[in-house]
């Protein structure tokens, strides 16, 4: 009883004044926040909103249709009711080649046509290059010739494409466009979606990065609070291999022979950076970081000595 009695407090009060310096909060989560952007879009012209976004109109910068700013509703509109509109922002943000993993939700609305059939529809994009479309069958974004990956919303059915209205993973990795992922085939017309994306690396090389991508759309929202309501509509995650680098991202839109409205009323941006790097891969978020190794390093001394001092008690007391 001496020996416990003299010694244990103390060992664990070394234990718990040390173990702070070897687990950090940061080094206790799989990443660190280590960018971040939040907008509402609440932008009267060009040279405002230009001090965040790339702005991209088609040649013919239709200003009344492409990228059309509402500061008194606080979202823009990336094609108005207009035909023949192809546009897109883009965000000015850090390299995204620079982080373990990002994450970007939105919220987002098309609809209100004016005729007979809906228009071609609004992508998220993630992008080499800072490019624009050749209308609608690609939601704005050009595919051939610069390698990129959208999330689209398609209510339109161009020829060769899926069943519509659909959310899918499109790729231009290869010198065509096809689809990776149906995510969801239901209505999305004329409703206020939240999209969460988030893309999680674990492998990166100077040609691809392969990670996982969850992406989860709620089709009702609290704009107001800027928050999801009820069950998400779908939730997906996938082990998806991409063309590096993609360092853009953004939101493009076209209308082609038919009208609608595309707005981003929202969006939230995060980047992440990993606590650390494993030979060029980046670290699982279950990994043991080395302030994890330090605290079961102090955990079992601390053990060890529990075992010591007991052994030795018992000898005492014999």
């Amino acid at each position: 009883m001496l020996y416990r009695s003299r010694y244990l407090p103390a060992l664990f009060l070394v234990l718990v004044l040390t173990l702070p310096f070897y687990v950090s909060p940061a080094q206790a989560q799989p990443y660190q926040v280590a960018w971040s952007f939040t907008d509402d879009f609440y932008y009267s012209n060009d040279t405002a909103a230009g001090a965040n976004w790339y702005i991209l109109r088609s040649p013919l910068n239709a200003t009344s249709t492409e990228v059309v700013w509402d500061p008194a509703a606080g979202w823009v509109y990336i094609t108005n009711n207009g035909g023949g509109a192809d546009a897109g922002i883009y965000l000015k943000s850090p390299d995204m080649r620079n982080y373990t993993a990002w994450e970007v939700d939105f919220i987002s609305f098309i609809g209100n046509s004016t005729t007979a059939y809906p228009a071609d529809g609004l992508a998220f994009t993630f992008y080499h290059n800072l490019v624009l479309g050749f209308g609608g069958e690609n939601m704005g974004a050009r595919l051939n010739g610069s390698t990129g990956f959208l999330i689209e919303y398609d209510p339109y059915q161009n020829t060769g494409e899926p069943t519509v209205p659909h959310i899918a993973l499109a790729s231009a990795s290869v010198p065509s466009y096809y689809h990776s992922y149906i995510y969801y085939t239901g209505p999305i017309l004329n409703k206020w979606l939240y999209t969460k994306v988030f893309f999680q690396s674990i492998n990166v090389t100077p040609t691809y990065i392969t990670g996982y991508l969850t992406v989860t759309v709620w089709d009702n929202v609290n704009l107001t609070s800027k928050t999801p309501i009820g069950t998400p509509i779908f939730n997906s995650t996938n082990l998806v291999t991409f063309h590096n680098p993609q360092p853009y991202l953004g939101f493009t839109a076209a209308t082609g022979l038919y009208t609608e409205l595309h707005i981003i009323d929202w969006v939230n941006v995060t980047f992440y950076k990993p606590a650390h790097l494993v030979g060029g891969s980046l670290a699982s978020p279950g990994g043991i970081d080395g302030g994890e190794v330090l605290a079961l390093v102090s955990l079992s001394i601390l053990g060890a000595a529990i075992l010591y001092l007991n052994r030795r008690r018992g000898r005492v007391e014999d």
